[in-house]
Protein backbone atom coordinates (compact mmCIF):
# COMPACT_ATOMS: atom_id res chain seq x y z
CA UNK A 1 0.00 0.00 0.00
CA UNK A 2 1.15 3.58 -0.62
CA UNK A 3 2.89 5.12 2.37
CA UNK A 4 1.43 8.55 1.62
CA UNK A 5 -1.53 9.97 -0.25
CA UNK A 6 -0.37 12.96 -2.28
CA UNK A 7 -3.07 15.62 -2.29
CA UNK A 8 -3.26 17.67 -5.48
CA UNK A 9 -5.49 20.74 -5.88
CA UNK A 10 -6.63 21.61 -9.43
CA UNK A 11 -7.42 25.30 -9.88
CA UNK A 12 -8.39 27.46 -12.84
CA UNK A 13 -10.98 29.69 -14.41
CA UNK A 14 -14.40 28.40 -15.40
CA UNK A 15 -14.44 26.36 -18.60
CA UNK A 16 -10.71 25.64 -18.82
CA UNK A 17 -11.24 21.87 -18.86
CA UNK A 18 -10.05 20.85 -15.40
CA UNK A 19 -12.57 18.03 -15.04
CA UNK A 20 -12.03 16.83 -18.62
CA UNK A 21 -8.27 16.57 -18.01
CA UNK A 22 -8.75 14.50 -14.86
CA UNK A 23 -11.39 12.17 -16.29
CA UNK A 24 -9.52 11.59 -19.54
CA UNK A 25 -6.31 10.80 -17.67
CA UNK A 26 -8.02 8.38 -15.29
CA UNK A 27 -10.80 6.84 -17.38
CA UNK A 28 -9.82 7.66 -20.95
CA UNK A 29 -13.44 7.97 -22.02
CA UNK A 30 -13.93 11.72 -22.37
CA UNK A 31 -15.14 12.87 -25.79
CA UNK A 32 -13.83 16.29 -26.81
CA UNK A 33 -16.64 18.81 -27.19
CA UNK A 34 -18.89 17.07 -24.67
CA UNK A 35 -20.79 19.60 -22.58
CA UNK A 36 -19.70 19.29 -18.97
CA UNK A 37 -21.76 20.01 -15.87
CA UNK A 38 -20.05 22.81 -13.90
CA UNK A 39 -18.04 21.38 -11.03
CA UNK A 40 -18.74 22.35 -7.44
CA UNK A 41 -16.19 20.11 -5.69
CA UNK A 42 -15.17 16.54 -6.56
CA UNK A 43 -12.42 14.22 -5.42
CA UNK A 44 -10.70 11.63 -7.61
CA UNK A 45 -8.29 8.99 -6.32
CA UNK A 46 -5.75 7.30 -8.59
CA UNK A 47 -3.21 4.64 -7.72
CA UNK A 48 -0.04 5.00 -9.78
CA UNK A 49 2.69 2.41 -10.27
CA UNK A 50 6.19 3.71 -10.97
CA UNK A 51 8.55 1.82 -13.26
CA UNK A 52 10.03 0.20 -10.14
CA UNK A 53 6.56 -1.13 -9.34
CA UNK A 54 6.23 1.25 -6.41
CA UNK A 55 2.61 2.17 -5.75
CA UNK A 56 1.87 5.86 -5.23
CA UNK A 57 -1.55 7.35 -4.64
CA UNK A 58 -2.84 10.75 -5.74
CA UNK A 59 -5.97 12.38 -4.43
CA UNK A 60 -7.07 14.99 -6.95
CA UNK A 61 -9.34 17.76 -5.73
CA UNK A 62 -11.31 19.15 -8.67
CA UNK A 63 -12.48 22.64 -7.71
CA UNK A 64 -15.20 24.91 -9.05
CA UNK A 65 -14.24 27.15 -11.95
CA UNK A 66 -13.14 30.56 -10.74
CA UNK A 67 -14.28 33.99 -11.86
CA UNK A 68 -11.34 35.56 -13.72
CA UNK A 69 -12.21 39.00 -12.32
CA UNK A 70 -12.11 37.87 -8.69
CA UNK A 71 -10.58 34.37 -8.46
CA UNK A 72 -11.18 33.46 -4.83
CA UNK A 73 -9.82 30.06 -3.73
CA UNK A 74 -11.49 28.41 -0.71
CA UNK A 75 -8.87 28.70 2.02
CA UNK A 76 -9.32 25.18 3.42
CA UNK A 77 -7.42 23.75 0.43
CA UNK A 78 -4.20 25.42 1.50
CA UNK A 79 -4.04 23.49 4.76
CA UNK A 80 -3.33 20.11 3.14
CA UNK A 81 -2.12 20.54 -0.45
CA UNK A 82 1.09 18.79 -1.51
CA UNK A 83 0.90 20.23 -5.01
CA UNK A 84 -1.21 22.45 -7.23
CA UNK A 85 -2.20 22.15 -10.88
CA UNK A 86 -3.16 25.53 -12.35
CA UNK A 87 -5.11 25.17 -15.60
CA UNK A 88 -5.72 27.76 -18.30
CA UNK A 89 -7.17 27.66 -21.82
CA UNK A 90 -4.69 28.67 -24.55
CA UNK A 91 -7.62 30.04 -26.59
CA UNK A 92 -8.79 32.47 -23.86
CA UNK A 93 -6.34 35.12 -22.73
CA UNK A 94 -8.29 35.98 -19.59
CA UNK A 95 -7.83 32.45 -18.22
CA UNK A 96 -4.05 32.87 -18.39
CA UNK A 97 -4.26 36.30 -16.77
CA UNK A 98 -6.15 34.59 -13.93
CA UNK A 99 -3.03 32.59 -13.09
CA UNK A 100 -1.31 35.67 -11.68
CA UNK A 101 -3.91 35.97 -8.92
CA UNK A 102 -3.93 32.21 -8.29
CA UNK A 103 -0.14 31.99 -8.01
CA UNK A 104 -0.07 35.03 -5.71
CA UNK A 105 -2.73 33.44 -3.49
CA UNK A 106 -0.79 30.15 -3.31
CA UNK A 107 2.38 32.05 -2.41
CA UNK A 108 0.53 33.97 0.28
CA UNK A 109 -0.67 30.83 2.02
CA UNK A 110 2.22 28.41 1.44
CA UNK A 111 4.31 26.95 4.21
CA UNK A 112 7.74 28.52 3.78
CA UNK A 113 9.44 25.46 5.25
CA UNK A 114 8.16 23.15 2.51
CA UNK A 115 7.20 24.68 -0.83
CA UNK A 116 4.44 22.89 -2.76
CA UNK A 117 4.94 21.71 -6.31
CA UNK A 118 3.06 23.88 -8.84
CA UNK A 119 2.37 22.61 -12.36
CA UNK A 120 0.72 24.93 -14.91
CA UNK A 121 -1.23 23.23 -17.71
CA UNK A 122 -2.15 25.08 -20.89
CA UNK A 123 -5.18 23.13 -22.11
CA UNK A 124 -6.60 22.74 -25.64
CA UNK A 125 -3.25 22.58 -27.43
CA UNK A 126 -5.11 20.77 -30.24
CA UNK A 127 -6.51 24.19 -31.21
CA UNK A 128 -2.98 25.49 -31.80
CA UNK A 129 -3.50 26.80 -35.31
CA UNK A 130 -7.11 27.91 -35.22
CA UNK A 131 -7.78 29.68 -31.94
CA UNK A 132 -4.58 30.16 -29.90
CA UNK A 133 -4.43 33.47 -28.04
CA UNK A 134 -1.51 32.84 -25.68
CA UNK A 135 1.85 31.97 -27.19
CA UNK A 136 3.85 29.11 -25.71
CA UNK A 137 6.91 31.29 -25.07
CA UNK A 138 4.80 33.86 -23.22
CA UNK A 139 3.73 31.25 -20.69
CA UNK A 140 7.16 29.63 -20.61
CA UNK A 141 8.78 32.94 -19.67
CA UNK A 142 6.09 33.67 -17.06
CA UNK A 143 6.54 30.20 -15.55
CA UNK A 144 10.30 30.71 -15.34
CA UNK A 145 9.84 34.00 -13.50
CA UNK A 146 7.32 32.46 -11.11
CA UNK A 147 9.43 29.31 -10.63
CA UNK A 148 6.63 26.93 -11.61
CA UNK A 149 6.54 24.01 -14.07
CA UNK A 150 4.65 24.32 -17.37
CA UNK A 151 3.20 21.87 -19.89
CA UNK A 152 0.68 22.18 -22.73
CA UNK A 153 -1.95 19.42 -22.95
CA UNK A 154 -5.11 18.40 -24.75
CA UNK A 155 -7.88 15.98 -23.82
CA UNK A 156 -7.64 14.71 -27.41
CA UNK A 157 -4.07 13.60 -26.71
CA UNK A 158 -4.08 11.34 -23.68
CA UNK A 159 -0.31 10.93 -23.81
CA UNK A 160 0.12 14.64 -23.11
CA UNK A 161 -2.00 14.21 -19.97
CA UNK A 162 -0.16 11.08 -18.83
CA UNK A 163 3.20 12.77 -19.32
CA UNK A 164 2.02 15.74 -17.25
CA UNK A 165 0.84 13.59 -14.33
CA UNK A 166 4.00 11.47 -14.53
CA UNK A 167 6.08 14.64 -14.38
CA UNK A 168 4.14 15.81 -11.34
CA UNK A 169 4.71 12.50 -9.55
CA UNK A 170 8.43 12.77 -10.29
CA UNK A 171 8.52 16.15 -8.57
CA UNK A 172 6.65 14.85 -5.55
CA UNK A 173 9.09 11.92 -5.33
CA UNK A 174 12.44 13.47 -6.34
CA UNK A 175 14.49 10.57 -4.97
CA UNK A 176 12.54 7.91 -6.85
CA UNK A 177 11.97 6.90 -10.41
CA UNK A 178 10.94 9.87 -12.56
CA UNK A 179 8.95 7.79 -15.03
CA UNK A 180 5.51 6.89 -13.77
CA UNK A 181 2.30 5.79 -15.38
CA UNK A 182 -1.35 5.30 -14.54
CA UNK A 183 -2.05 1.57 -14.33
CA UNK A 184 -4.07 0.72 -17.43
CA UNK A 185 -5.38 -2.65 -16.28
CA UNK A 186 -8.64 -1.81 -14.51
CA UNK A 187 -8.53 -5.13 -12.68
CA UNK A 188 -5.34 -4.05 -10.91
CA UNK A 189 -5.82 -0.29 -10.67
CA UNK A 190 -8.07 1.55 -8.28
CA UNK A 191 -9.86 4.68 -9.48
CA UNK A 192 -12.80 6.26 -7.73
CA UNK A 193 -14.90 9.39 -7.76
CA UNK A 194 -16.64 10.80 -4.73
CA UNK A 195 -17.81 14.00 -3.14
CA UNK A 196 -15.27 16.27 -1.52
CA UNK A 197 -13.25 14.25 0.96
CA UNK A 198 -13.43 15.19 4.59
CA UNK A 199 -10.59 13.08 5.90
CA UNK A 200 -7.80 15.33 4.74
Amino acid sequence: MPSKVHKIIILGADGTGKTSIIEQAIYGNHVAGTKMVPTVEDTYTANIFTERNCLEQLRLFDTAGLDCQTPVVPKHYYSFADAYILVFDITRWETFHCLNALKADVDKHKDKKELPVILVLGNKSDLEHSSRQIEFDTVKNWAAREKVHFREVSVTNKKSLMDAFSFLVSKLLPQRSIKSRFKKDSAQATFSVSGLATDV
